[in-house]
């Protein structure tokens, strides 16, 4: 019996098996980088200090900002609070900002971007998450903010998140925009209408 065969064949089956590996871990890659689920608008810094300072945010805080944009939430932590601080944003050109802003803080040793869908993220590890989408998108974030332990502070900037119920809603006139800015609390575990 001759073994080239059977070696050819399972040289070609495994090159098969091999094409699809790479192809299928390509797709699963590609498809966390969906369109975003609003466009970035900036949080003015002004309103940034007070959502900080709505979440008494401190320098034993892991602040998780969903939506990241720029970066300048997670730059402001790390710089201005001490904080640790995760941005998780969709864009890449955004997430390439961030990292230049990180770099240029200098804090790139407790400060970081991830790109991804928000919604696809792990929470457990924040003690604070900021957030500046839309009501709706708020809303969708339920599964995961309702797995998260206790005391776990998330500020919204703008937007409620409906059938929640906010342990302080405040608002901020902003020196940068010249607009009023609502700002909202939840403390974990949310207190939901339905």
């Amino acid at each position: 019996m001759k073994l080239w065969p059977l070696v050819r064949r399972w040289w070609a089956v495994l090159v098969v098996l091999i094409a699809l590996l790479i192809w299928w871990q390509a797709f699963n890659y590609l498809v966390d980088f969906r369109d975003p689920d609003v466009p970035y608008v900036p949080t003015p810094n002004d309103v940034v200090k007070a959502m900080f300072e709505l979440g008494e945010v401190t320098d034993k805080d892991m602040v998780y900002d969903l939506g990241s944009g720029d970066g300048r939430i997670i730059v402001a932590a790390g710089r201005d609070l001490g904080a640790r601080a995760v941005g998780f944003e969709i864009q890449p050109e955004l997430v390439a900002q961030s990292e230049i802003a990180i770099r240029e803080a200098g804090i790139a040793d407790r400060v970081q971007v991830r790109r991804g869908d928000l919604f696809k993220q792990d929470l457990s590890g924040a003690t604070v998450i900021t957030i500046f989408l839309k009501p709706i998108v708020n809303v969708q974030l339920r599964p995961q903010l309702d797995r998260l332990r206790p005391g776990i502070r998330i500020v919204s900037h703008m937007f409620s998140m409906p059938g929640a119920k906010p342990v302080r809603r405040i608002s901020v006139k902003s020196v940068e925009t010249g607009m009023d800015h609502n700002l909202y609390l939840w403390v974990t575990p949310i207190e939901w209408d339905y």
